[in-house]
Parts: structure tokens; C-alpha cells; sequence
């Protein structure tokens, strides 16, 4: 008889209590039948792996039923045979177990720490990430208030040349045809505001931002509604009917002041 088949019946039907006599019994005439032989040595190595196979309830029941044994043994005879190799083997057994139950500690002790460690190095990396994204959103920002700041620049430069040129158009009314006039002053007022749609342009470039009335899509080849249509006047109809004004009035007033100059 092998003691891991006296071990399973003990984790199968474990005992609990000494005044089970029947299962007591039993398990007792196969240690005694065991230990009957005096040449047999239980060892430490074959008590190690079995209980390494056993969860820590079946190894903590084993234990268990082991010490139950002993008093039933000791109650019986305190030094026999099967008495003092009962409380080697029971010794053996508590130890064992102690040392497992330790090892099993260390281990969900380390891969506890090793999640920890992992959470944090991925908090960590989450962090640096953010930082990273901040550091690239402020570079932005400060490169885009350069450039618009750099637009605004632009637009009042342009305004007070405009403005000059007005000025200056007004100043000699007296010299120059009224045609001719509304003719110069309407292309400053193209040049004027086709600058400023210019930089406002790039301002919404700059800021995401669209100019477009009645395209969805800041960019236009992603548009299907303008495949088929004048795209600037889909999107920007004001640029287009602005110019177009303009530039009818311009030609409006050199035909005249052509016509009124040979007829003179």
C-alpha cells in the first residue's frame, strides 16, 4: 500500500472529527499496515510533490485529518510505532505545507507588485503621452498666434495703404473724370477686399475654422455637393458676386469715359 493512496483518501473523504470510528478506522489499519514493515521510510520529497498538486483547502484538510489521526493513534497506543511515524509524517506534512503556503504568498505578493508595476509604468507612459500632446498643442498655439498675429499685421498695413490711396483718389476729383474715378475705386476695392479675404483665409486655415457658406467639408474634395458647380461660388458666393460687381462697374466706366472722351 502506497502512502499517496492513503493521502487521496484522506483529501477525498476527510476527517474531521475523532469520534468518526468507522472512517477513522479504516484509515488507520492501512497506516498501520503501512508502517507494519520496518524498513519502510515515508519521504519528504514524495510528501513535497503530492502536496504541491493539492489547493490550499485540500492540503489544509489532509492536515488536517493527519493531526486527528495522531490522537486516535496516541489514544490507542502513545508509543507505538504507528504512533511516532504518524507524528513525523504529520510534521512533515505541517511543514510542507507551511513552506508551500509561504511560496504561494511570495508569489501572489509578486505578481501583485508586478501588476502594480505594470499599471504604473502604463500610467507612466499615459502621462508622458499627455505631456507630449501638451507640449505639441502649446507649440501650436504659440505658432499660430505668431502667424495670425503676422496676418493682423498684414491687414492693417493694407488698410492704411488702401486708405492712402483713397485719400489721395479723393484729393484730385477736381483733375480726374468721375468715371475714371469710380473706375480707380473700384479697383482698390478689389485689391482691398481680396486682401483681406486673403489673410481671413489663412487665419481659418490656421484655426480649422471654414469661410465657405454652404460647403459641409472645410476641404473641398471631400465635397460632393460642389462637384458639379462652380466651386467658388458654392462656397464663397459673396467673394464671387463682389468681384464680379466690381469688375462690371470698372468696365461700365472705362467704356464710358471712352465714349465721353472721343466724343469731345
Amino acid at each position: 500500500m502506497e502512502l499517496d493512496y492513503i493521502f487521496d483518501k484522506l483529501v477525498e473523504e476527510p476527517i474531521e472529527d475523532i469520534n468518526n470510528s468507522k472512517s477513522i478506522k479504516t484509515v488507520y489499519d492501512d497506516f498501520e499496515k503501512l508502517y507494519r514493515n520496518p524498513d519502510y521510510r515515508h519521504s519528504y520529497y514524495e510528501i513535497s510533490k503530492y502536496l504541491e498538486e493539492l489547493e490550499c483547502d485540500e492540503s489544509d484538510m489532509l492536515e488536517q485529518s493527519l493531526s486527528v489521526l495522531f490522537e486516535y493513534s496516541a489514544e490507542i497506543n502513545r508509543s507505538s510505532v504507528v504512533t511516532m511515524k504518524l507524528n513525523k509524517l504529520l510534521d512533515h506534512v505541517s511543514l510542507e505545507s507551511l513552506r508551500l503556503s509561504r511560496m504561494k504568498k511570495v508569489k501572489y505578493l509578486e505578481t501583485s507588485i508586478s501588476d502594480k508595476l505594470k499599471n504604473t509604468l502604463n500610467e507612466v507612459n499615459t502621462k508622458q503621452q499627455e505631456m507630449k500632446e501638451i507640449d505639441n498643442k502649446i507649440n501650436s498655439i504659440h505658432a499660430e498666434v505668431i502667424t495670425i498675429l503676422g496676418i493682423f499685421a498684414g491687414l492693417v498695413i493694407g488698410f492704411s495703404i488702401d486708405f492712402q490711396l483713397l485719400a489721395q483718389s479723393f484729393a484730385n476729383l477736381d483733375d480726374v473724370s468721375f468715371y475714371k474715378e469710380i473706375s480707380y475705386l473700384c479697383v482698390i476695392g478689389i485689391i482691398l477686399f481680396d486682401s483681406i479675404f486673403l489673410l481671413m483665409f489663412a487665419v481659418s486655415r490656421i484655426s480649422g475654422r471654414s469661410l465657405a457658406i454652404n460647403c459641409k467639408y472645410k476641404d473641398c474634395q471631400n465635397c460632393k455637393e460642389c462637384k458639379h458647380k462652380m466651386k467658388i461660388l458654392h462656397k464663397y458666393p459673396y467673394l464671387f458676386w463682389y468681384n464680379l460687381i466690381l469688375s462690371l462697374v470698372f468696365v461700365i466706366c472705362i467704356v464710358v469715359n471712352y465714349i465721353l472722351k472721343g466724343s469731345c
